[in-house]
């Protein structure tokens, strides 16, 4: 697949190598194979002219993304305040 943002193939090839690796857990490999659909469904959308909303961005954001510690700890603060009020 060619995928002409740079960062973004540049990522995909990453992704495609690393789950050519037999040392993979299946757990891990799983992980790595769900990445690659959703690029390779994002660049197939944006090449039939798709427009995304903005929410749909956001919500793939927060559920594909890694979430640091220090996130978790803003988040679970931001979250008590809005339970309390």
């Amino acid at each position: 697949m060619k995928i002409k943002h740079p960062k973004v193939n540049e990522y995909y090839n990453y992704l495609k190598k690393s789950f050519a690796n037999v040392n993979l857990s299946e757990e891990h490999r799983m992980d790595i194979y769900k990445r690659i659909e959703i690029i390779e469904a994002l660049v197939s959308l944006y090449e039939q002219e798709y427009e995304f909303d903005d929410e749909i961005i956001e919500d793939l954001k927060l559920k594909y993304r890694p979430v640091f510690p220090e996130e978790l700890k803003n988040i679970q603060k931001n979250l008590e305040k809005t339970i309390i009020k």
